[in-house]
């Protein structure tokens, strides 16, 4: 168990050169995590989730809406991966998970699916995503699956699904969900479960796009307990100087072929995942996109 804050995201962004927000509302993803007790759309100072294993079948993970300012958060149910039974490699076309990473400006509110008799208020993608696709296996592995950077419409939605015990079907093809039925267009259902509060408390605010943190929940547990073992990480969407040193660093590695700026966006992603695939890749070691001891090592930095 651990106890998500204000201070614990914060941490999270400090410690992976991610901007650091102060106003406005913005959406945390915690791939591989589970909300203790029943959503109730109130923001706290703290809420207790588990880190659990993401088996793309249940909604292990959990959507938070985090308001910088007031140091309150509020925790929901749901999946940031698209379930299994949309896995086949061969429509891998028409599923995907999103990257780990900070994605600015990533949700506007809008509708989902419209024209369907499903559609709903929502929040829409309102910008390129780093995604992953797996082409032969049900198994996402950025060690030998493609890596892009696209808009393949992961908007953030109701996952369809309540919650009875264990929470079961939910629908995504690599949207990001939270547990609850929507309010659709054509007024055949009525919005229930923690989507209904999610939704309310995102449209009650005056505003109409939102950043979104996409992290472990594994993670998100470190900096809670055991904040002085983290260590610094980069990864897409850090900022700063120590992402110009790791750019120069790819050049002389022959992976990066851009100019050095300090921002971590698709070319450093795909760089860093060329050398994590023809340097490191071993038996327990992940090639992930995120630059830890190991990169710097590798590379010769000091970071």
């Amino acid at each position: 168990m651990f106890k998500l804050s204000h201070d614990v995201l914060a941490r999270l962004c400090a410690n992976n050169r991610f901007p650091i927000p102060t106003s406005g509302m913005v959406f945390v993803g915690l791939r591989g995590a589970t909300p203790r007790g029943q959503a109730d759309g109130a923001f706290v100072a703290a809420a207790e989730l588990d880190a659990v294993d993401v088996d793309y079948r249940h909604a292990r993970c959990t959507l938070v809406q985090w308001k910088p300012a007031d140091q309150t958060i509020s925790a929901f149910p749901g999946s940031t991966v698209p379930h299994a039974t949309v896995m086949a490699p061969e429509h891998s076309d028409q599923f995907n998970q999103i990257f780990t990473g900070y994605y600015s400006q990533a949700y506007q509110r809008g509708v989902h699916r419209p024209g369907s008799p499903n559609a709903h208020r929502a929040f829409i993608e309102n910008r390129d995503f780093m995604i992953v696709r797996t082409h032969d296996d049900t198994v996402f592995d950025a060690a030998f699956d493609p890596v892009t950077k696209a808009f393949p419409g992961d908007n953030l939605h109701a996952a369809w699904c309540g919650i009875d015990g264990a929470v079961g079907h939910y629908s995504s093809q690599g949207c990001q969900v939270v547990v609850g039925f929507p309010d659709t267009i054509d007024g055949h259902r009525s919005a229930s479960g923690p989507w209904m509060l999610f939704k309310d408390n995102g449209y009650a605010t005056q505003q109409n796009i939102f950043d979104y943190l996409l992290v472990a929940g594994s993670e998100a547990a470190l900096a809670a307990n055991a904040p002085d073992t983290q260590t610094r990480r980069l990864r897409f969407g850090s900022q700063g100087e120590e992402v110009t040193a790791l750019q120069t660093a790819l050049i002389g590695s022959g992976d990066f072929v851009a100019r050095p700026d300090t921002d971590f966006g698709p070319q450093t992603l795909l760089a860093l995942l060329a050398f994590q695939r023809r340097v490191l890749a071993q038996p327990g070691v992940s090639v992930d996109g995120i630059a830890g001891p190991r990169v710097f090592a590798a590379l010769g930095l000091r970071v």
